[in-house]
């Protein structure tokens, strides 16, 4: 029979018998070029992020007033206080960040001797953590490993990565710790694991108050699979909450629960509260770049499997996940770093569905992932990364466009003798001074709350008692709603429009001074 006649018996969708050899080797050639590709991408975002992280150390680059505000609670810790009172009657607290990240800042400033490498310190290492548990969890759900690097360094060409990885952030740290919980009972039931994962849990939540999805996703697998563990677990984590607690309410002096209690919901308020969650894709889109293909396809992946009935805990995790950000997303004060959580589970839900997508008999859907995968992070690294890295680079080589982020921004124009009130807490604490103001937002709510509170600093202003006012915006209709909005409230910055004018403005700050002398005391 001749060749003609051959081809025709061979199955359709099936290579030529003669051929079959010929056609694997062509496919391996090219699944080793794709994956030459990822690898390489992998390393030059994990490459560009160790170099940020190095120049990057000592300036305020992927800083602002929150950063700001965890430099000033780690030097009150320095200073022998955990969490300042709200009001002592001169000095304006309020927070609610938990404390972990806090003590950890202090710890490692009493060794740097300052606050801004510290902070950053201790967010590199919680990045480092976080990005080795999601390549291992990767490697165990099966991912290759140029896919698993590729997957796993896409989380640092986002921008919500890429500040956990480059600023002073408590983000990055309880994902870790909740990913770690999650890994220990992916597989096992066993009582000791359980336990482990309790204490993980608990944890995480006194590193970030909205850190409870793991907790939740944890109950609700064992609900589905082991409903007798669920009692060892749950007994184990309200010991551990419950314990660390204690201990924290103890060495604060009660005022954790003053502080996060009473105020964490403080940026939630009127019926827009309600609205707010419906930005989320917007906010995906926008922050993520290209990398939000990595949710299109963590949400297909997780209806294919929910349809086919193999959910794993990554999915449940990543279910709870939204659900916990949709409910964080009604605070006015919520922000874009909240999605790391749904980014670092979205990237193991897609690496695990990768297994099933690589059994499709069609070649051509086989090749295009890995391709899609390369072109994202590729776009996602020339917006996010690329401009960062160049910055970097001139900022190493002295080049005058790399200044832009420098540690003392004000040098020059305050004294340590000056009387200062700052929006951003950092400016006063790189000048060993304290901070009246821990946190702007704050203020705005002690005036709805307490307004007596604020009559007093409204007084001071108004006699010009402050030498020098660092505010983030001009004072003008512009920035009206800014203030009236989110930082301070309209009656300050009516005070501060009435008896101060702008003397300078430089690296993002207005630098305001008393219209008039004030009057000796």
């Amino acid at each position: 029979m001749n060749s003609r006649g051959r081809i025709g018996t061979v199955p359709a969708g099936a290579a030529p018998i003669g051929r079959e050899d010929e056609l694997g080797r062509l496919e391996a050639q090219q699944g080793g070029w794709r994956a030459i590709v990822l690898g390489v991408l992998a390393t030059l975002i994990v490459g560009s992020w160790i170099l940020l992280a190095i120049v990057r150390i000592d300036d305020r680059f992927a800083l602002n007033h929150v950063a700001g505000a965890r430099m000033a609670l780690a030097q009150d810790v320095n200073h022998g206080t955990l969490y300042r009172p709200l009001y002592d009657g001169r000095n304006y607290g309020g927070t609610r960040f938990m404390p972990v990240p806090i003590v950890l800042h202090a710890a490692i400033a009493r060794v740097t001797h300052e606050y801004i490498e510290s902070g950053k310190v201790l967010s590199y290492a919680s990045i480092a953590l976080l990005l080795g548990l999601t390549l291992l969890v990767l490697r165990r759900l099966g991912s290759p490993l140029p896919v698993a690097l590729a997957l796993t360094s896409s989380i640092v060409a986002t921008e919500p990565g890429l500040l956990a990885a480059t600023g002073i952030s408590g983000d990055a740290l309880p994902v870790a710790l909740q990913l770690g919980a999650i890994a220990l009972v992916a597989d096992s039931f066993r009582t000791r694991r359980l336990v482990a994962a309790a204490g993980l849990c608990a944890l995480a939540i006194f590193v970030k108050f909205s850190a409870v999805w793991a907790p939740l996703a944890i109950g609700t697998w064992l609900l589905m699979k082991a409903r007798r563990q669920l009692v060892p677990f749950a007994a184990s984590f309200l010991a551990f909450f419950a314990g660390t607690l204690g201990l924290f309410l103890w060495i604060s002096g009660g005022r954790l629960w003053s502080n996060v209690a009473s105020l964490s919901v403080s940026g939630v308020s009127g019926l827009g509260a309600l609205s707010r969650p419906a930005t989320l894709p917007a906010l995906l889109v926008q922050r993520m770049n290209a990398l939000f293909i990595l949710i299109v396809v963590a949400v297909v992946a997780w209806f294919a499997a929910w349809v086919g009935n193999r959910l794993t805990i990554y999915e449940v995790s990543l279910a709870w996940a939204v659900a916990v950000l949709l409910v964080v997303l009604t605070d006015i004060g919520a922000e874009y770093n909240h999605l790391i959580d749904l980014i670092v589970l979205a990237v193991v839900v897609v690496g695990r569905f990768w297994r099933v997508m690589a059994r499709l008999r069609f070649g051509l859907v086989r090749s295009a992932l890995p391709l899609v995968l390369a072109a994202s992070l590729a776009a996602s690294y020339a917006v996010t990364l690329a401009g960062p890295v160049r910055d970097a680079v001139a900022s190493a080589l002295g080049h005058p466009r790399g200044d832009r982020f420098a540690a003392h921004p004000l040098s020059g124009y305050l004294r340590s003798d000056d009387v200062i009130l700052s929006e951003d807490p950092s400016v006063p604490v790189e000048m060993n001074l304290r901070p009246l103001v821990l946190d702007p937002f704050m203020v705005r709510q002690f005036d709805r709350i307490h307004p007596s509170w604020v009559d007093d600093l409204i007084e001071r202003i108004n006699r010009g008692e402050f030498d020098k006012v660092v505010l983030l915006k001009e004072l003008d209709a512009a920035s009206e709603y800014w203030y009236a909005t989110w930082h301070f409230g309209p009656r300050v910055f009516q005070a501060l429009e009435a008896n101060y004018r702008l003397a300078i403005r430089t690296h993002g700050y207005f630098l305001y001074v008393p219209r008039v002398a004030p009057l000796p005391s």
